[in-house]
């Protein structure tokens, strides 16, 4: 039951990591440089995010695109121990 709940934890905790990215993806319209690992998020006290971002350029029409890949890993406790949980969520966007 425990790890139940912390994995979905994990989950939102990920999903902090997507929001984050394509907030920053939509005001910049670029990645931002990497960041360091989210430690204890608001109301997921011990869990760890982190973000990454690639950006594909591509012309469409004579326009300008991007296709922005953004990945985030939340996890708790340390890896092979019984309470270890991870969730990873990866979202597509384009620009």
């Amino acid at each position: 039951w425990t790890l139940t709940v912390q994995g979905a934890r994990a989950y939102q905790a990920a999903r902090l990591g997507i929001e984050m990215g394509l907030f920053t993806v939509r005001q910049n319209r670029a990645c931002p440089a990497p960041i360091p690992d989210l430690n204890n998020p608001p109301g997921l006290t011990g869990f760890t995010v982190a973000w990454t971002c690639v950006d594909t350029p591509f012309m469409e029409s004579g326009e300008d695109r991007h296709i922005f890949q953004i990945t985030s890993t939340a996890h708790y406790g340390v890896l092979n121990s019984p309470d270890y949980v991870e969730r990873e969520l990866v979202v597509v966007t384009e620009q």
